[in-house]
């Protein structure tokens, strides 16, 4: 969770309420939270509730597109994300272990290589 200045969950909620010629109490109220919670949440400083982003997704008419993002920056937010390596066969689950244990000694060209190849670029 961050801890200082508007997170880019906050960021994205503020948007939503601008495009809905909206205030933060209008909002607050909608989604069922105080507005100083709803603040709290855009400044990082408080716990998304586990039902936020069904509530926002019901309330507001969001394109699959920012609704991804949405559930991305939550993701983020909280610090943690979860795969279920269930659904998944053995070689993507042993990459999906690997990749975590990984991650954080990628550098950026590195990481700009496998976002290229995950989006279908695989050009060299």
């Amino acid at each position: 969770m961050k801890t200082k200045g508007v997170t880019n969950l906050g960021k994205k909620l503020r948007k939503i309420r601008i495009d809905n010629d909206e205030i933060s109490s209008d909002m607050a109220r909608k989604l069922e939270i105080s507005v100083s919670y709803l603040s709290a949440i855009e400044n990082g400083k408080r716990n998304i509730p586990k039902d936020f982003a069904e509530k926002l997704f019901k309330v507001y008419q969001l394109s699959e597109n920012v609704k991804e993002k949405i559930l991305q920056a939550i993701n983020i937010y909280s610090g943690e994300m979860k795969i279920r390596l269930d659904s998944l066969n053995e070689k993507q689950q042993e990459l999906s272990l690997l990749y975590a244990r990984e991650i954080s000694k990628l550098n950026d060209k590195q990481i700009e290589k496998i976002r290229g190849y995950l989006n279908g670029n695989t050009e060299e």
